[in-house]
């Protein structure tokens, strides 16, 4: 495999994984907006009141369908790939093991790269799960507003993020070992700064109400 398809299937891989939550809380958003049943849906109110029941389950029978489809394609992959050199598994594994950590742990790359990882996924892994809950009950948003702000707001980020570290990339050039290190001071600024955000907040009232149309 040329450098040029690695690098074009790492790409899409990342892209997917970054693109991934952000499409579903878009779609969330679109399903939300339609009633959990749509054949007896409500008249006398609408997604804004908070009397709202949204198609919660039409998001998951979706990506159940897309699931299928996909996993058909895999069946189309053989058995065994080309045959190579086929590395023989030692049998006493545990008595290498020791070796094997060891040459991990002194790979620079790598340890920067599980190290910006694990503080990239702390802040992530819990603001995102309930970043549409917190702006339904502290912002008054429909729940269909919510997770569409939430994904709007995912995809900007990204993309400025993608976008403007590619540039950087294919003007300097930098070593590897200069971008590991790099994004690994990155996520830890970045996880600092979420936990500093939980230490900020302001007055709430009952009476505060923000309303973001869509259309």
């Amino acid at each position: 495999m040329s450098n040029f398809y690695f690098f074009l299937l790492t790409a899409i891989t990342i892209g997917v994984r970054i693109l991934g939550p952000v499409c579903g809380f878009i779609l969330g958003s679109l399903c939300t907006r339609l009633y959990i049943n749509p054949l007896n849906a409500p008249l006398d109110y609408g997604p804004t009141d908070p009397r709202w029941l949204g198609a919660w389950w039409l998001g998951m029978l979706i990506i159940s369908l897309l699931l299928m489809f996909s996993s058909i394609l895999m069946f189309s992959f053989p058995s065994r790939l080309k045959k190579g050199q086929e590395i023989q598994m030692q049998r006493n594994k545990l008595r290498d093991f020791p070796l094997a950590l060891k040459r991990l742990l002194s790979n620079k790359i790598l340890v920067l790269r599980t190290f910006s990882s694990v503080f990239h996924l702390l802040p992530i892994s819990g603001l995102y799960t309930f970043l549409p809950k917190y702006l339904e009950s502290q912002f008054r948003l429909a729940a269909f507003q919510a997770n569409m702000v939430t994904g709007i707001a995912g995809i900007l980020i990204m993309g400025i993020g993608i976008f403007g570290s590619g540039v950087f990339i294919r003007r300097k050039e930098p070593g590897p070992k200069y971008i590991a290190l790099w994004v690994a001071i990155a996520a830890f600024a970045y996880s600092t700064g979420m936990g500093g955000l939980t230490f900020i907040g302001c007055t709430s009232s009952k009476d505060f109400n923000v309303q973001i149309p869509f259309t």
